[in-house]
Parts: structure tokens; sequence; C-alpha cells
């Protein structure tokens, strides 16, 4: 299964960056992409719970959900149609220091150096690919800062 979803990860950019170099349009794309994706969510949670019912209290946390994910679906296809698959997926790899950034603010986590000094070289390795995306293999700067929104927006989901 593991190995699946890594598989499934890796061909959703590049699945992507493909259709939108053969006349996707990005919202198009990201609609019926993401309308498909709600079905077999619906269908599998039916299976399993056969039940859509969600505690009134945690009502909040499922809008709150759904407009993180929204805003993440529209930054990833915009950055997959403006920078290239490449620099979009690389600088998802950003996601995990976002998820230990927002950690610490909502007092969650403490995280000892070792993570500190990571961020440090992993915003590093993203301030290089941004400065590098003004022309060349590395798309637009829209295309990169949208993609580092992606990251942020998915650890915020």
């Amino acid at each position: 299964m593991l190995l699946g979803t890594v598989l499934l990860w890796a061909l959703n950019i590049t699945v992507t960056k493909y259709m939108f170099e053969h006349g996707w349009q990005p919202l198009s794309y990201g609609t019926i992409r993401y309308g498909l994706a709600i079905l077999i969510f619906w269908a599998f949670t039916w299976w399993r719970e056969r039940s859509f019912r969600i505690a009134r209290s945690d009502i909040w946390l499922v809008v709150l959900a759904g407009l993180f994910i929204f805003a993440n679906q529209v930054c990833f296809v915009y950055a997959v149609d403006l920078a290239s698959a490449s620099t979009v997926a690389l600088l998802l790899g950003a996601t995990p220091v976002f998820i230990g950034l927002i950690a610490t603010v909502l007092g969650l986590e403490r995280l000892q150096s070792t993570f500190w000094i990571g961020a440090a070289l992993t915003f590093a390795g993203v301030a290089l690919i941004a400065t590098a995306s003004g022309g060349g293999l590395s798309g637009s700067l829209a295309g990169t800062l949208l993609a580092i929104v992606t990251a942020l927006t998915w650890a915020c989901y």
C-alpha cells in the first residue's frame, strides 16, 4: 500500500502537467479530478461507516479543512501549470517543515534542534529553487510561490 501511495503521488504531478500541456485548463482539470475523488471518498465512507454523520462540535473543523483543501488544490493546479513538475514536487518536500512549524505555533509540539537545522536547510533549498525560477528549467516565480503555498495549505489541512 505504501508503494502504491508513493506511485500515485508521484504520478499526480506528472499526469497533471501532461494534461495541461495537452489542452486542459487548470480549474477544469482540478474540478473534474477532485469531483471524482469526492465521489470515491463518499462511496468508501458510506461502505465503511454507513453514515455521513458529523458531530455538531466538529462541523467547524470540517469547514476549515474544506477551505484549506480548496485553497490547496487551486494553488496546486496553477503551480503545476506555471512551474515545472519537478519544481513543484521538490517544493512539496517542505510540507513536513510547515507541519512542524504549525504544530509549534499551536503548542502541540516542542521541536528539537535537529528539526530547526533541517528546517533551515529545507528553506535554504526552497530559496535556491525560488531564486532560480526566473527562467530555464524551474519555470516562473509565480508558479514557485504557488507551489510553496500549496505545501503550506497542505500542511494546514
